[in-house]
């Protein structure tokens, strides 16, 4: 026999904003019918899930564990502590962090992915989304054919895996970062890769523009060549191809009005990352002035080992620049449509009942006080 349950929201997001004097009716967890309603709400608030846009998961095991708080420091620290970590404990890490995200509401991811376990965690708690697996092949400059080989390998098995979970999960290579990848396989990816880290330092401009620091010293002790472009990390990436429509573009913390200008003319996207960016000393990401000029914007937790606990309402906090409205625009709809998902969120009677809700149990009046106080304990699946 089918249930329905009537609730009376002190909000309903419907694409932009939350709507105000509306009671949803759900019939076995699917929404049937929103109308106007004169009843007093309930303390809680229904909205889409929300939008994960830049996820690593499998580092769950080294939340607090990297003592660095300095991007390259913390890093090079990283991938010390990853190459000595038992895979099967790994495993369970992403199965962790999967029930995390899903725990504070989310319902949408984008995942970067080295090694194959988060695909399978992920479908097996029913998040949807897309898998980037990286491709990092500096130290295979002259040949790496083998090495891609090896990682495409790798995307195929976790494919099968998450069609043996439940499926919904589309997977993909995308490069990790400019100065990680190679120079032939980042021209690959023309017209543009589906993802890539970018300007996340300062660092990477400094390497890019006058071919110095820590990424030049990096290069310099595994004898890596490269061609110097003088010019921006932004405008290297667009210039070569790998940046282009669609393309997710993590992080953007050391950019100039001028790279801004150009990711908009090509119609890339950005993942923000605040806790993480605050965690490695990143300069503050402007996306005040990215939204201003037309850039979709999505919100994403990024590294348990760099942000910390899994908590979206943690990371929505961390945000600044922006009114809470827009926050939780940038969190669940167009962060959503970053992803490729363009009508996430947004209520269409039509299709409401393929749409997921979740319930905010929150006493909260307002949109700054749901994000001030949320926490992933007040979340339930609707």
């Amino acid at each position: 026999m089918a249930s329905e349950r009537v609730v009376r929201p002190q909000g309903f997001w419907t694409g932009n904003r939350f709507e105000r004097g509306l009671e949803a009716a759900f019939v076995d967890g699917k929404l049937v019918e929103l109308r106007p309603t004169v009843h007093k709400p309930d303390p809680v608030w229904i909205s889409p899930p929300f939008a994960n846009v830049h996820s690593h998961l499998e580092y769950r095991g080294l939340q607090s564990k990297i003592q660095s708080s300095n991007y390259w420091e913390w890093i090079r620290e990283l991938t010390e502590k990853k190459a000595s970590q038992d895979l099967d404990q790994v495993k369970a890490d992403c199965i962790l962090a999967a029930q995390e995200n899903k725990a504070t509401g989310v319902g949408l991811i984008g995942e970067h992915s080295d090694r194959p376990f988060s695909g399978a965690a992920l479908a097996g708690v029913g998040i949807r989304g897309k898998i980037f697996q990286e491709v990092i092949t500096f130290l295979e400059s002259g040949s790496p054919a083998e090495k891609l080989a090896l990682i495409k390998k790798k995307m195929e098995g976790q494919r099968a895996e998450v069609l043996a979970a439940g499926g919904g999960l589309r997977l993909m290579l995308a490069p990790h970062a400019l100065y990680t990848v190679d120079e032939a396989t980042l021209a690959s990816f023309q017209p543009g890769a589906p993802s890539i880290h970018l300007a996340e330092s300062p660092v990477e401009n400094e390497y890019f523009e006058s071919g110095t620091g820590p990424i030049a010293e990096l290069y310099a002790k595994f004898q890596v060549q490269r061609n110097l472009s003088n010019r921006s990390a932004v405008r290297e990436a667009v210039d070569i191809g790998v940046v282009g429509s669609g393309t997710q573009c993590v992080h953007c913390c050391a950019v100039s009005d001028d790279d801004i200008e150009l990711l908009a003319q090509v119609g890339a996207v950005i993942a923000h990352c605040p806790r993480s960016n605050i965690a490695l000393g990143c300069p503050p990401a402007p996306i005040e002035e990215m939204l201003a000029a037309g850039l979709k914007i999505g919100i994403g937790m990024d590294s348990p080992a760099s942000s910390g606990e899994i908590d979206f309402f943690a990371e929505m906090r961390a945000v600044t620049g922006v009114s809470a409205e827009k926050i939780w625009e940038v969190g669940t709809t167009m962060g959503a449509a970053t992803l490729g998902f363009s009508d996430w969120g947004v209520h269409d009677p039509e299709t409401a009942a393929d749409q997921p809700y979740i319930k905010i149990q929150s006493p909260a009046l307002t949109v700054q006080e749901l994000i001030e106080f949320g926490n992933p304990a007040q979340v339930e699946w609707l």
